[in-house]
């Protein structure tokens, strides 16, 4: 009986522990943009024919900005995108130069899921939903 006690209480602390402040708030901001993404109806693309470079900013480990000379689209990714924060660039994988493609090409070797359009009013607040505590 003491034993299962134990047992029960070395299981309860580790779950206490699993869950740090941290992880919550990366949780709470990807749902944060999930919600913002249904409740906008945001339009989801393919492709993305880009104009010029493309420059990201990251919302979270799973959601980046895209922009290039003209517009502007939200980037979600399958998994974290540890690689968005490192300094060496992974190369992309890309079946066209000028074209991105959802679900086939990769940003910073982290496979693109989704792509939506999205206005710059539209990147700002899914930007302020990223820094959000």
């Amino acid at each position: 009986m003491l034993a299962k006690s134990l047992v029960a209480l070395a299981v309860a602390m580790l779950l206490g522990c699993a869950s740090s402040p941290e992880n919550d708030s990366v949780i709470m901001k990807n749902d944060a943009v999930e919600d913002y993404i249904k409740v906008s109806e945001l339009k989801q693309i393919d492709a993305v024919r880009k104009r010029g470079e493309l420059h990201h900013t990251v919302v979270t480990e799973n959601y980046i900005i895209l922009k290039d000379q003209r517009s502007a689209y939200l980037a979600t990714f399958r998994q974290r995108c540890r690689e968005l924060v490192e300094r060496e660039v992974t190369p992309d994988l890309r079946h066209d130069l000028n074209i991105l493609r959802a679900r086939f090409d990769t940003y910073r070797g982290c496979r693109i899921q989704h792509l939506y359009e999205i206005t710059e009013g539209q990147a700002t607040e899914l930007l302020d939903l990223g820094e959000k505590p």
